[in-house]
């Protein structure tokens, strides 16, 4: 089982971001991120919420033990497919409301294709 703190640098570090630079995304004190990454100090609702806008994750995937890279149907994703996930949803953030309509309509008509992969239905 995992601590807070396990999993915001767990986070931090698979974003590439030092601590300061969580702290400045986040607009939070670089002492804060030290201090719950180094679980002797959990943040107040609203820090959580910024840390983890920061870090493109939701505070569910903060607080919960469970992995951001197991699916709903209990198979779990290779790392490189849970970093494709990360960047898609960062790609995802920068677009418009338009456009991120549009992703959605293209996304579901792949998603809704025959696999040819012999692995089910792509994820």
């Amino acid at each position: 089982m995992s601590t807070l703190g396990e999993r915001l640098t767990a986070f931090r570090e698979a974003k590439g971001l030092s601590r300061a630079r969580l702290a400045a995304d986040a607009d939070v004190s670089y002492s804060l991120v030290n201090q719950v990454e180094r679980d002797l100090r959990d943040p107040s609702a609203s820090n959580l919420a910024n840390i983890a806008r920061a870090l493109g994750v939701t505070v569910d995937a903060l607080l919960s033990d469970e992995p951001e890279n197991d699916l709903d149907d209990g198979r779990r994703l290779p790392p490189p497919a849970a970093k494709a996930r990360v960047e898609i949803q960062e790609i995802l953030d920068r677009l418009s409301p338009d456009d991120l309509m549009s992703a959605r309509d293209l996304l579901s008509a792949w998603a809704s294709r025959p696999a040819d992969t012999g692995m089910g239905r792509p994820v």
